[in-house]
């Protein structure tokens, strides 16, 4: 059919459209036309920025997801899952999970982060997947980063200062 020289009871791509007869059975197409091809998932699962620093509002940006399809299909991003504070290996569910996406794919805090008290590194688990429900996933780090905090403009960062309000007696007191 594809004039490969090939016999086509022999011939693994009858249609030399680079897939195999049985790729194309598997996934609906017709192993016969070249035009017919199946569905590629998308590649290149990215993130823009994985850093988000203390202190900033709820609901602010901290990167952009990307990926690229081979058949132009319309992408949409989900997290499916996440690891708070990845020294502990704390597994939470991807409702949980202190990040959310926006319907471009734009990844966006769910909460003020206070890097004294807070876990400073989350792991996230993102899928891209295409309309025909094809799809990749890849695992992201999100780093919360230190804001140097002086109330009394003293040089000494407020978790360290024992004198928070530079009145010279002891926080304690």
């Amino acid at each position: 059919v594809d004039e490969d020289g090939i016999e086509d009871h022999l011939d693994e791509d009858n249609d030399n459209d680079g897939f195999s007869d049985e790729e194309e059975y598997a996934n609906g197409t017709d192993p016969l036309d070249a035009n017919s091809k199946p569905n590629i998932a998308p590649t290149n699962l990215l993130l823009s920025n994985n850093t988000v620093e203390e202190n900033v509002p709820d609901g602010s940006v901290v990167g952009v997801f990307s990926a690229t399809d081979a058949d132009g299909d319309e992408i949409n991003f989900v997290i499916t899952g996440g690891i708070e504070d990845v020294e502990d290996g704390l597994i939470i569910e991807p409702h949980k999970v202190p990040f959310y996406l926006d319907q471009n794919g734009t990844l966006l805090t769910n909460k003020i982060f206070d890097f004294e008290t807070d876990p400073t590194s989350f792991v996230i688990t993102v899928e891209a997947r295409d309309t025909y429900g094809n799809s990749v996933t890849e695992y992201f780090e999100i780093l919360v980063e230190d804001i140097f905090e002086d109330l009394d403009k003293d040089n000494v960062e407020d978790h360290l200062d024992s004198d928070l309000d530079g009145d010279g007696y002891d926080n304690s007191v």
